[in-house]
């Protein structure tokens, strides 16, 4: 049970939730340019923290897996010239990919290894997954909000 609601609350953060965000609506309107663009203030772009989110999310399937995996800085924060060989559409793709991945790992767990720690020495899978699915929630965030000033001061 506890295993469907962890389920849950992944699609969730995809589709309509509790924060009204809907990523694959948030990342419709986004092209490579939008997703490109260095704005004033912000560090990363779009396109930087979208890939980021899916690092992270890549640890934490590799670790329901077993395998105590460390991103390299370069996977974790792809510099900006080397992600503008990478199209937004494959970035999109990507998130749609590896919801099914983590959704079908989280699958072969049942409810008591759900308190368990994901791999030896770290935090348990539900505590894991809840700090992934929060970090995300605060990226989509900064996305959002890069993209609507996009919107408002650079498209015509």
């Amino acid at each position: 049970m506890e295993t469907k609601r962890i389920i849950s609350q992944i699609e969730k953060f995809h589709e309509n939730n509790w924060a009204e965000v809907n990523v694959d609506e948030i990342f419709s309107g986004i092209d490579d340019e939008m997703a490109n663009k260095k704005m004033p203030l912000y560090n990363n772009t779009i396109h930087q923290i979208a890939r980021h989110i899916l690092a992270t999310e890549f640890v934490v399937i590799k670790r329901l897996q077993g395998i105590n995996y460390q991103l390299k800085k370069e996977e974790d924060w792809i510099p900006l010239d080397e992600l503008k060989k990478i199209q937004w559409t494959n970035t999109r793709d990507a998130f749609i990919e590896s919801r099914k991945e983590i959704i079908f790992e989280l699958n072969k767990k049942d409810d008591s290894a759900i308190y368990e720690p994901i791999i030896e020495n770290y935090p348990t899978i539900y505590d894991t997954i809840h700090g992934h699915l929060q970090h995300s929630y605060y990226h989509i965030g900064q996305i959002s909000i890069i993209k609507k000033l996009i919107e408002k001061f650079y498209e015509t």
